[in-house]
C-alpha cells in the first residue's frame, strides 16, 4: 500500500518538474535577453555603475529623487554580477527568474504541508498556487512583484513557527526573507504584513489554547521581530525619505483608481485573471472565463467545509474571502468599500488596481484545496472511492498545469522569447558612450529598449516629458491623440529653449522593430513616418542619417552643459549667451563646480529638474559636517526653479565675502575671487547614516544566526 502511494507521488511530480522544467526552458537553459514592455534592458556600462552605495538622487531622465529606493538591494546585486563579467541575460535570471521557476512550487509546498503531512496533499496544493493565470500573467513584466509571491508563503510558515514554537530563531528568520521581498515590492510585502497581523490576531483570539494576555506576553516581541527587522534593514533609504523637503506620496499613491471593467467577483473567486487568452498575452481585452475555473472555487470551499474544525483551515478559508471581496475592486457587491479603503487606509494607495488581491485568493485556495486532497486521501480508502480519489488529484493538477500550455507551445510571447538587439542601435550606442560630454537623448513618440541609458548619457521620453516637467507647455485637451501633442511641440515658440536648457543633444525617432516587440507608435496615434516629417523641417535639428529604416538620430547643436553661468536669469523664450564651467562629479548627489575670477553675481544652472533640496556650500565639503553646524551651506533663497523648471542659483561674491570666512575662497589682486561651489542633495547625508544602522543591524543578525546554527551544531553532536 505504502509503496503505491509512493509510486503515484513521485510519479506525478516527475510528471510535473518535467513539464515545468519544459515551459521555463526559456528562463531555466537560455542566456539571451529577455525583455518586453516595462521588463527593459540594463546595458552593460549601466549595470557596471550600479556597485555604489545607495545615491538618493537619480540621473534618469532629466534626474528625480529616486521612485524606487528598495530596490537598491537586487540592482547592487546586478551590479555586483555585471562587474564579474556576466552579460545581463544571465544577471536577469540570477536575479529574477530562476527565483520565479525554482522556489514558488518548494516553499509553497512547505508551507501547506504545514497543515498536513500528507505530502501529495501539499504538492497539489502548491501547483494550484504556482500555476494560477494572475501569476502567469505578472510573469510577462512584472518580475519584481512575482518573486515577493515566490517567497511569500516562506515567511508565513515561519512567521507560525515562530508563534507556534515561541522562537526568536524562526522571528529573525522571518525577517530576512520578508527582507527579501520588502527589496523586490513593496506591495507583496504589505500584503504578507497585513496577512500575519490578522493571522496573530486570529491566533491570540481562537488557535491559542492560553488566555489571551499569557498568548500576548509570549509572543508580541517575537511577533513584532520580523517588522523591526524589515524596518531596520530598509532604513537607508526610509531615513533620507523622512527628512525630504518634498514627498513623492502623489506620485506613486495619489492616483486614481484604474481597470475597474476589469474585475468582477467572478473573476476574482475563480482566479481567472481578466487578460488571460491561455494562448498569447493580449493586455486590456478582457476575456470569458472557461467554465472548467469554477471547480477551483467548488474544491476550495468543499475543502473548508470538510475541515470546518481546523482553526487554522477556517482562517485561510476567510482570507480566501477577504481576497475575493477585494479582487473585485469596486464593483458589486458594496463598490464603495475599496474606494474608502484606498483612500483612507495608509499603504493601500498603492493598489490602483486590484490584481494584487488574487496573490490572497491563490494562496487561500492553495490551503484549502489542500486540505481537501488530505481529506479525500484520508476518507476515502476502499472500494471505487479509493480509485477515484488518484483521478480527482490527477485532474486538479492537469487543471493547473493546463495554464502553462502558452509556455509550453511557446506562443506566450512576452518575457519567454529572446531578444536580439537590431545593428542600429549597436552602431548608435557605440557613438554615444564613446562621448565624454554630458547630455541627453529624446526619445519621440517613447525610447526604445535598445538605447544606451547612462548617469553621462540619459535616455528621455518624449511621452513622459509632455506628461511630466513639459506638461504645461501644451494642453492634451487641444489634440486628437498623443501624437498630434507631440508633434506640435515642436511647433512651439518654447521648444528649440527646452530642449537645449535641458541638456537635450540628440532626438532620435526609433525603429518599427515588430520582431522584438519594439514597436509602440500605434499606441500614440501617428504613424513613424509622420514625426519623421515634422522633424526634418524643425530648422534648429540637424538630420545626422538618411536610412528611412533605420533609426532615424537628429543634433540640437544649441545643446547647453549639465552646468554652466549666465549673467541674467535662463529664459525659454530667448537664447541668453552662457559660460561653460569646469565641474567634477562625485555621486549623482553631489557635484564639485570651480569658479575662477569671480566679481560680479552669477547664475549658476544646473540641468537636472528642479528640488529644493539641493543646497550650496562654498569651499571644504563634508556631509557629516552638514549635521553639526548651522549655515553650513548658503542661503536657499539663492535657488530658485527656472522657466523650464529646472536648477537655478544666484552665485554673488560679494556675498561669499562678506559672509564666510577667507579660508573658504581665494582672493585675488583685481579683488576678485576663485572658490568651490559644492551643490548637495541634502537627504544623502541620511542615507549614509541609514548605511551605517542598516550594515550594524544586518551585522547583528547574522553574527546572532551564525551563534544559534553553531549552538544547535554542538548539540546534536
Amino acid at each position: 500500500m505504502k509503496k503505491s502511494q509512493n509510486l503515484f507521488f513521485y510519479s506525478l511530480v516527475a510528471v510535473v518538474a518535467l513539464i515545468h522544467v519544459y515551459a521555463y526552458r526559456v528562463w531555466l537553459f537560455s542566456s539571451g535577453i529577455l525583455s518586453q514592455g516595462d521588463w527593459i534592458l540594463s546595458h552593460s556600462n549601466y549595470s557596471k555603475s550600479l556597485l555604489s552605495l545607495p545615491i538618493i538622487w537619480k540621473s534618469y531622465a532629466i534626474g528625480s529623487i529616486d521612485l524606487t529606493p528598495p530596490f537598491y538591494v537586487f540592482l547592487l546585486l546586478e551590479g555586483v554580477l555585471s562587474n564579474l563579467g556576466l552579460s545581463y541575460g544571465y544577471i536577469e535570471r540570477i536575479t529574477f527568474m530562476w527565483p520565479i521557476a525554482l522556489f514558488t512550487i518548494p516553499f509553497s509546498y512547505l508551507f501547506i504541508k504545514s497543515f498536513t503531512q500528507n505530502r501529495i496533499a501539499a504538492f497539489v496544493g502548491a501547483v494550484v498556487y504556482a500555476y494560477n493565470t494572475y501569476f502567469l500573467i505578472i510573469q510577462t513584466g512584472h518580475l519584481t512583484l512575482m518573486v515577493g509571491f515566490a517567497l511569500a508563503p516562506l515567511v508565513l510558515l515561519l512567521f507560525s513557527l515562530t508563534l507556534e514554537r515561541k522562537s526568536f530563531f524562526y522571528a529573525i528568520l522571518a525577517g530576512l526573507v520578508a527582507f527579501i521581498i520588502s527589496f523586490y515590492e513593496f506591495r507583496a510585502f504589505y500584503l504578507i504584513t497585513v496577512i500575519s497581523l490578522f493571522y496573530y490576531l486570529y491566533y491570540i483570539f481562537f488557535i491559542s489554547e492560553t488566555k489571551i494576555v499569557t498568548t500576548l506576553k509570549a509572543t508580541f516581541v517575537r511577533a513584532i521581530t520580523p517588522v523591526v527587522l524589515v524596518a531596520l534593514l530598509n532604513i537607508y533609504w526610509i531615513l533620507p525619505y523622512m527628512f525630504a523637503t518634498v514627498s513623492i506620496d502623489g506620485a506613486v499613491f495619489n492616483r486614481d483608481l484604474f481597470g475597474k471593467e476589469f474585475f468582477n467577483i467572478s473573476k476574482g473567486s475563480t482566479l481567472f485573471h481578466p487578460f488571460w487568452t491561455g494562448d498569447r498575452y493580449y493586455p486590456f481585452i478582457t476575456q470569458a472565463i472557461p467554465f472548467y475555473f469554477y471547480v477551483l472555487p467548488i474544491l476550495a470551499f468543499l475543502g473548508l467545509f470538510l475541515n470546518r474544525r481546523n482553526k487554522k483551515v477556517i482562517f485561510y478559508g476567510l482570507l480566501s474571502l477577504l481576497g475575493i471581496f477585494l479582487a473585485k475592486q469596486n464593483n458589486a457587491p458594496f463598490p464603495d468599500v475599496y474606494l474608502w479603503l484606498y483612500t483612507h487606509v495608509p499603504g493601500f494607495g498603492a493598489f490602483r488596481e486590484a490584481s494584487k488581491f488574487y496573490f490572497i485568493v491563490a494562496l487561500g485556495y492553495s490551503v484549502l484545496i489542500g486540505v481537501f486532497v488530505d481529506w479525500i486521501w484520508s476518507n476515502w480508502k476502499t472500494g471505487y472511492v479509493r480509485k477515484a480519489k488518484y483521478f480527482i488529484i490527477v485532474f486538479i493538477v492537469g487543471l493547473s498545469v493546463l495554464n502553462l500550455k502558452p509556455l509550453i507551445l511557446g506562443t506566450y510571447g512576452t518575457l519567454f522569447v529572446e531578444r536580439t538587439m537590431p545593428e542600429e542601435y549597436t552602431v548608435f550606442n557605440k557613438n554615444i558612450d564613446e562621448q565624454n560630454d554630458f547630455f541627453r537623448t529624446l526619445w519621440i513618440p517613447s525610447d526604445s529598449r535598445w538605447g544606451t541609458n547612462t548617469d553621462l548619457h540619459p535616455k528621455v521620453s518624449q511621452a513622459n516629458m509632455v506628461s511630466g516637467i513639459w506638461k504645461d507647455f501644451s494642453d492634451p485637451q487641444k489634440y486628437t491623440s498623443l501624437g498630434n501633442q507631440f508633434i506640435a511641440f515642436y511647433q512651439l515658440e518654447e521648444s528649440e529653449q527646452l530642449l537645449s536648457t535641458t541638456s537635450i543633444k540628440y532626438i532620435i525617432v526609433p525603429k518599427e522593430d515588430i520582431a522584438n516587440d519594439d514597436n509602440f507608435f500605434e499606441l500614440f496615434g501617428k504613424p513613424r513616418n509622420e514625426y519623421i516629417q515634422m522633424l526634418d523641417n524643425v530648422a534648429y535639428l540637424n538630420k545626422i542619417n538618411s536610412s528611412h529604416d533605420s533609426l532615424i538620430v537628429y543634433e540640437n547643436t544649441m545643446y547647453k552643459p549639465h552646468f554652466y553661468n549666465t549673467k541674467q536669469k535662463e529664459s525659454i523664450k530667448e537664447n541668453i549667451p552662457f559660460t561653460s564651467v569646469s565641474f567634477s562629479k562625485k555621486s549623482n548627489s553631489q557635484y564639485a563646480v570651480r569658479v575662477n575670477n569671480a566679481s560680479q553675481p552669477f547664475y549658476l544652472n544646473f540641468t537636472d529638474s528642479y528640488h529644493p533640496d539641493w543646497r550650496v556650500r562654498v569651499g571644504d565639503f563634508n556631509w557629516y559636517a552638514m549635521l553639526q553646524e548651522d549655515n553650513y551651506f548658503l542661503s536657499n533663497a539663492i535657488h530658485t526653479k527656472s522657466e523650464a523648471k529646472l536648477n537655478s542659483f544666484l552665485i554673488d561674491p560679494k556675498v561669499i565675502k562678506q559672509q564666510l570666512n577667507s579660508n573658504q575662497y581665494k582672493l585675488n589682486e583685481d579683488g576678485s575671487i576663485d572658490f568651490t561651489l559644492t551643490l548637495y542633495f541634502t537627504p544623502q547625508t541620511y542615507s549614509y547614516l541609514g548605511i551605517l544602522i542598516s550594515g550594524v543591524v544586518a551585522l547583528l543578525i547574522l553574527g546572532y544566526l551564525s551563534f544559534h546554527m553553531y549552538k544547535r551544531y554542538e548539540k546534536k553532536n
